[in-house]
This record gives structure tokens, sequence and C-alpha cells, in this order.
């Protein structure tokens, strides 16, 4: 009998148990390309007109990377507590509350409701809230701290797990400069981060509010153009995740920067069911990136799982019968793994050769160092008329640029990006992340020297192959590791031509205000050619080390 009441007991338990003048000597320009005397034409004539240039006619932009997958709904199934065959003679004291793992996500709904929430059982615990809640657009907390934005301020709220309460602490008055912020992360009990729409674009910082005046931290601002639609968080790994929306075109975007270095490394197009950020959180359990997303019928939100590598699709999880508005997970228990690895930076390891160390791809950032978003220019007439910075996929595929990178206009790589940096040189934005630069022409030169010079070094800078290059790629060994990829050209008449064929990547140095010099690598020729190409063009860009 003392067995079975035992049993009985831990079963109970269990069960409620988630150009033409020429100016450089020994060149001669010819079609306004600019070559040395004695060197081999370009395999395709750069500058012709329009109706000559263009072999491949530019295609309608492919759908972005993002898609959501439709799968089904799993279902958790939930286990019954079996009966005992004998009646016990008496009743154990059941768990007044459900257990909560450490790692706890809250969320807050449309009616100024908390709740726990978990993932694996898809079960939401209601948090008993003191009046002062008013239900703020987004929460954070730490194992002990529930903090709200409320516009002008914050409140503070004590909190335990279980038994899913809260006491109001105190009110903590915003810092000077700071306005409303639609997004908020818990760094430490002390610490917030947060979204400052007090200026343009909205900045991201840190607020100390250990003291009785709370002191605000500005640490990188958001990309031009954007806002705050979704929600965000910050991993130990020192990335941000936020999902945020462009302002000219509505289209909604998972962004992550590095927290420590402010460099963006993902900015992806998501195509969400709903369409808009707005309805949108974000959140991480388990080691899992979470989207939720307000249905249409205004009373249930879908949960999706992203994946954390490219093209980050989009399944779906389960659907919850609140309308959540914001998410929140203890800082303590956020995982190095939860960073989005970006579909931008090279995955292949950088590659020395002689006394350089050069990046191993083509280059693939759609911004500045700083986060300015470079314009992505898809119009001929536009591209051709164009006196700062912009990117293009080949022919305005997508799927050219995950092989060989963007396409960028010269003004793009010495980060021209308005008319005060065409003459003030010291306004001017870097194009390379931090730890590398753009090439200059005498550092190609040195790369092509210690190779054996140009007659031979464009074949020990080529990728072996077909796969990438037209046949034969002549001379192709790929001795240096360089791996050069044929990224082909946009003319400066807008028009695209040569992707496996030619392969021409920019350097930093100019020949004169209309043309800087280039390398140029071709499939019929293992010469690595230098020539001056006028600005416009859009070209590959391959980067070396500082």
């Amino acid at each position: 009998m003392a067995q079975l009441l035992k049993k009985f007991d831990n079963v109970l338990l269990a069960s409620m148990k988630k150009a033409n003048n020429n100016p450089i000597p020994n060149t001669i320009r010819i079609n306004g390309v600019l070559l040395p005397i004695g060197t081999p034409t370009p395999t395709q004539t750069p500058n012709a007109s329009p109706s000559q240039t263009p072999t491949v006619t530019p295609t309608k932009t492919l759908t972005p990377t993002v898609t959501p997958t439709q799968t089904p709904t799993p279902t958790i199934t939930k286990t019954q507590t079996p009966t005992p065959s004998i009646t016990p003679t008496k009743t154990p004291t059941p768990t007044s509350n459900p257990v909560v793992p450490t790692c706890a996500v809250l969320y807050n709904d449309n009616q100024d409701k908390v709740y726990y929430y978990n993932v694996s059982a898809n079960t939401s615990t209601l948090l008993t809230m003191p009046a002062e809640y008013s239900g703020g657009n987004d929460i954070a907390h730490t194992s002990n701290k529930l903090w709200e934005p409320t516009g002008i301020s914050f409140n503070e709220y004590n909190i335990t797990l279980p038994s899913f309460s809260a006491i109001f602490n105190r009110n903590i008055p915003s810092p000077l400069n700071f306005s409303n912020s639609a997004g908020l992360a818990a760094i430490s009990d002390t610490v917030i981060l947060a979204v400052n729409t007090f200026n343009s674009p909205n900045e991201v910082v840190e607020i100390d509010i250990s003291g009785v005046s709370p002191v605000m931290t500005t640490k990188f601002p958001l990309i031009v153009g954007r806002y705050i639609t979704g929600d965000f968080y910050r991993t130990l790994a020192y990335k941000f995740l936020v999902l945020n929306t462009d302002a000219f075109t509505d289209k909604c975007y998972l962004s992550q920067w590095n927290y420590l270095t402010g460099t963006l490394e993902v900015d992806v197009e998501l195509l969400l069911p709903n369409n808009s950020c707005a309805t949108y959180g974000i959140f991480e359990d388990s080691g899992n990136i979470y989207i939720t997303s307000v249905n249409l019928d205004g009373i249930t939100t879908n949960l999706y799982m992203i994946g954390k590598n490219y093209p980050y699709n989009i399944t779906s999880v389960n659907s919850v019968s609140k309308v959540i508005s914001g998410a929140s997970q203890i800082p303590s228990c956020l995982l190095t793994n939860l960073n989005v690895s970006s579909s931008y930076l090279c995955s292949l390891n950088d590659v020395t050769i002689g006394t350089q160390t050069w990046a191993a791809c083509n280059l693939n950032v759609p911004t500045y160092r700083d986060g300015t978003l470079i314009p992505q220019i898809t119009g001929t007439s536009q591209w051709a008329t164009l006196t700062t910075g912009a990117w293009c996929y080949y022919s305005g595929s997508t799927t050219t640029g995950d092989t060989y990178g963007k396409l960028y206009n010269w003004y793009a790589v010495m980060g021209i990006w308005n008319e005060a940096s065409k003459t003030d040189v010291g306004q001017r934005k870097q194009l390379a992340p931090s730890g590398y630069h753009i090439p200059t022409d005498t550092e190609w030169t040195t790369l092509t020297t210690y190779l054996g010079g140009n007659s031979v070094a464009g074949g020990k800078l080529k990728e072996t192959g077909t796969v990438h290059w037209l046949s034969p790629n002549t001379g192709a060994s790929n001795s240096s590791g360089f791996t050069g990829l044929p990224g082909g050209w946009r003319s400066n008449f807008g028009g695209f031509n040569n992707i496996r064929n030619n392969g021409g990547f920019w350097s930093s140095t100019e020949v004169d205000s209309d043309f800087a010099w280039l390398l140029y690598l071709a499939a019929n020729t293992s010469v690595a050619n230098r020539y001056g190409y006028n600005k416009i063009y859009g070209f590959s860009v391959r980067l070396i080390k500082d």
C-alpha cells in the first residue's frame, strides 16, 4: 500500500510540471577604356553603346531571400494521468503553481496583461500585475525585475516566478533627449537596452538605471529610413537583432548588428504572412529564435521559428490565443549561438598571399561601415547618371549576388554618399567593414608581382573549373587561394555584361576625375590586366586586411 501511495504521489506531481584625352603616360584610351600600351584589350568593349553592351537583359528582381514555409503546426500531445487502481487513504497536496524554467519568456498582450509563456507546451500563465501597469509596447525583464516604457518614463516592477506576481517598485524618468521606445531589452538588473526615437535615424542606446537619475549612452544609429515596428533583443555574443520597417516601401527587415562595433552583419527582407513588421515581436527560447505574428482576426498570434542561417527560412510552430505585443527573455539565459549567421560576410577564411591578407569572397554588404544604407539601383537610366555610391545585383538577381557578390560603382568604393562628400573627403564613409580596406592600385601590383607578374598571375588568382567560369578558363590554378570569381560588370549606360566571363575588382586609386584603376581577370587568358574604367561602372570588390 505504501508503495502504491508513493507511486500515485509521483504521478500527480509529474502531471503538474517550454573618356578621350589621355592624361596617363604609356596608356591609350580605346572606346572610353584606359589601357596600358602593349596589353591585350578586354574580351568585351566596356563602353559600347547601350544597344551593343548588354548581353544580358536585366530581369525582374527575384523573390527575396527569405520565404516563409508553410508547415503544419505540430500537435502537442498531453499525457493523460493514469488512474490508480487503489484509492489512497491520504490525498497529496497539489503544487499551487506550475514549475517555471529558470529561463522564462514573458510577453504582454493588447489587454494590458503579462504572461509567462512555455514554448514547448504552448501554454500561457497570467501574471498578477498591479494597477500601475499600463501595458507598454514592449517589456524587458530579468529574473526578478520587469520594465515597461510609458513614453516619458519607465515603470519598474519586482516580479516573482512563480507565484506569477508583480509589485510596483518605482517610476524611472526618461533620460534627457530620450523619446518613446518600441523596442526594449534587459542587459542586467540595472541596464536597459532601448531604441531612442528622439533622433532620426533612431538610435540604439543603453540606459543605466542604477542611480536616481538614469544615464543614457548612445551605441549606434539604426539604418537611415528605417524605424522599429516589431521587437529586438541583444544576445551574449554581442549581437543585436531587430525587426524594422522601411519608411518608404513598408517592407519588413530582419537586421543584425555587431553590438560592440556597430557593424551591420545581416539585413534581409522578411516575407511575412501579414506582410508587416507592425504586428510582430521577436524573442528566443532554448537557443532558437522565434517571431510572433498577430493574425488578421485580431485575437490570436502565430508563432514562427526563424532559421539562423541563410536563407533564414520561417517555420510555423504554434498558435497562441492572445495578441502578443512584445516578448522578453532573461539576458543571463541568452545563448552565444543565438546570433544569425551573416549572408553578407565571407564564409571562407581569409587567405595570406606573400605579405598581404585578402578576403576570399567578393564583397556583399548593403551598407557602409557605420550602418548607412547604400542605395540599391535597379533602373538603367538612374544608374547611368549616378554621382554617388550605389550597388546592384547582376541583372537584378539575388541568386548571382549569393555567389559573385554585389556590383558597386566607384563612388560607393570611396564612400561618396552625398553631395558634400563629393568634395569633402572628411565626410566620406568607409565601405569596408572594420579591419579591412579597399586595395590601392599599388597593392594590386604588389599581389601580381608576388605571383610572378601580370602574365601568369591571372591564372593563379582564378577559381578553377567551369562551374562559375566559362570554358576554357585558361591557366586557372587558384594556387594563390584567392578564388577570383567572374562577377561581370554593369556599364556606365546601365547594361549588364560578361558574368562568368570576366571579373573586375576596383582599386581605390583614381586615373583622373572620371576613371579609376582596377584588376581584370578573363576566362580566355591567364593574364591579370590593369585597366582604367569609368567610375559609374559597377564591378566587384575584394577587400584586403589592414
